[in-house]
């Protein structure tokens, strides 16, 4: 068994995000999103091995665990618009804002610094398959579950029905690397 510390940062999609491109610009921009969503994942887990690999060759099994506070960053969506002959920047409102005079997104992080923190945790369960030929190769990929839940609402689409606070996510990675 082993034990093992980590640290994410994932952006959090809304299930109804679709993005849209503006008839004067092309830009693209997600019609309805007024704030993203970023998650700070610290965890603390274990990996269990379940069937070791042979020196040279064969698959190593893992199971893994891990669980950990998570913060939330909800961060204003700013979008670009026409108001008469000005191009303006401003986070999304849905009661303001036509669609037909959307021109793009805001700058690249615009409105960090308006952000809202929600404290939270987080959940993730796995399976790890390990290949390689030598002791110091290392290729594979793990499947797992991974549930966010946060304290409070955090509206990401505030028209859309089912703005919520727990966030399931099904995932595959896949690594390839060496080892000491």
């Amino acid at each position: 068994m082993f034990r093992t510390i980590g640290l994410e940062i994932v952006n959090i999609k809304h299930q109804k995000e679709v993005r849209y491109n503006s008839q004067f610009t092309g830009n693209f921009f997600i019609w309805g999103k007024e704030n993203y969503l970023y998650s700070l994942r610290f965890q603390y887990g274990r990996d269990l091995i379940i069937f070791r690999k042979a020196p040279q060759q064969g698959v190593q099994i893992m199971a893994i665990s891990a669980i950990g506070p998570s913060i939330g960053i909800l961060a204003p969506y700013y979008i670009e618009y026409l108001q008469g002959n000005n191009a303006i920047r401003e986070q999304y409102d849905p009661d303001r804002h036509n669609f037909q005079n959307i021109l793009g997104t805001g700058y690249v992080f615009q409105g960090l610094g308006e952000s809202k923190l929600r404290a939270g945790a987080n959940l993730k369960l796995g399976i790890s398959f390990e290949f390689g030929t030598f002791k110091t190769s290392v290729t594979g990929f793990e499947v797992g579950f991974l549930a966010d839940g946060y304290l409070g609402d955090l509206v990401i689409m505030p028209k859309a029905p089912e703005n919520r606070n727990l966030y399931p996510t099904a995932y595959i990675s896949l690594f390839y690397g060496t080892r000491k």
